[in-house]
């Protein structure tokens, strides 16, 4: 398929609307209604943690479903010159009150609706965010904080309030998230043990890392020692590090 024209339908204030011209495999033409965000760049979202382990979610009423919606807190990037991690920070603050030390990180980006906008998402993780103000939304933003322990995020989205539908995403962001963080706690592992000189080791928590979500068994150190690929001491004090600087409860959100 090939794109071979566009017009532009509507001129909105804040979309646009436009005919994209397209030809299919077998030579047919056909014409495509898309619709397109009038914006500085992508659509941004964060999935907010409190030290609690809460996530910080907002209920707010979506005028085209005319109802509310329960959704990650979001924004548009609708003024020139923020970066994607300061228009997060700030519709953070301004939607919920709360607010993090730093930068968020980014988990995500994509499209989420490819079939009808050509707008893409960013999506970014905070985690020990706290309360630092009100609330102080847009008089056109009808918003409720809500906060949801992260082991019953899942139990939530699938059986939400009466009155209300919920952003599916949500549930997207958890699977890609739990990899980030397991990439995170091997690396700071890796780093340690690297320190520590056993740079056999710290190859391997390299390759599991990545193969197996960061759940690395203690039979793959036994397997290592009884190859006499490391020490009878290094597994010990291997299996203690994993022990003493990793919490994988970290990683059990659902």
């Amino acid at each position: 398929m090939k794109i071979t024209g566009e017009e532009i339908v509507y001129d909105g204030k804040f979309i646009s609307v436009k005919k994209i011209a397209f030809e299919t495999k077998r030579g047919t033409s056909g014409v495509w209604e898309t619709v397109k965000r009038k914006t500085f760049g992508k659509v941004v979202s964060i999935f907010a943690l409190t030290s609690d382990r809460e996530v910080i979610l907002e209920k707010t009423f979506r005028v085209p479903l005319g109802t509310y919606v329960i959704e990650l807190p979001a924004g548009l990037m609708d003024k020139k010159g923020e970066t994607p991690k300061e228009v997060i920070k700030r519709e953070l603050l301004e939607e919920t009150g709360y607010s993090f030390a730093g930068e968020a990180q980014l988990i995500l980006e994509g499209p989420f609706n490819a079939g009808l906008v050509a707008d893409e998402m960013m999506t970014f993780f905070a985690e020990n965010v706290e309360k630092v103000s009100e609330p102080c939304p847009e008089d056109a933003e009808d918003i409720k904080v809500i906060k949801v322990p992260l082991h019953e995020l899942v139990d939530f989205v699938m059986n939400p309030p009466d009155g209300c539908k919920v952003d599916i995403k949500i549930l997207g962001v958890l699977p890609i998230l739990k990899r980030k963080l397991a990439e995170r706690i091997w690396e700071r592992v890796g780093s340690q043990i690297r320190a520590s000189g056993r740079e056999l080791v710290s190859r391997t928590v390299g390759r599991l890392s990545k193969s197996d979500n960061g759940r690395l068994s203690f039979d793959v150190i036994d397997k290592l020692e009884k190859q006499g690929r490391i020490t009878v001491e290094d597994a010990l004090q291997w299996k203690q590090d994993i022990q003493n600087d990793i919490d994988l409860s970290e990683l059990d959100f659902y």
